[in-house]
């Protein structure tokens, strides 16, 4: 018998905005993700992240982001400052 570490699988979306001055979106980051948790490790959920275009034009991210985390949320939380250092707004 043959075990499986997976335990939840999940393809995302993920938007996040770059706003200029007042409000206005100027530029859009599009990331699909595939979320997995597994059963087995200190850092069970995985995130990969590839970029889909059109491609920004104003911000460089990179194209292809990997994250592991303990939780869910610690993930999310990983990508959400990622994008604040790139001054993006996450949009889920």
């Amino acid at each position: 018998m043959i075990d499986n570490p997976v335990v939840f699988e999940s393809k995302e979306l993920i938007y996040g905005a770059a706003y200029a001055f007042p409000r206005t979106v100027f530029d859009y980051v599009h990331y699909s993700c595939l979320l997995k948790v597994r059963n087995v490790g200190s850092m069970p959920v995985s995130m990969e992240l590839i970029m889909v275009q059109p491609f920004p034009t104003y911000i460089k991210m990179p194209k292809e982001i990997s994250i592991t985390a303990k939780t869910i949320t610690t993930a999310y939380v990983k990508v959400i400052r990622l994008f604040k250092e790139h001054k993006l707004e996450f949009r889920g």
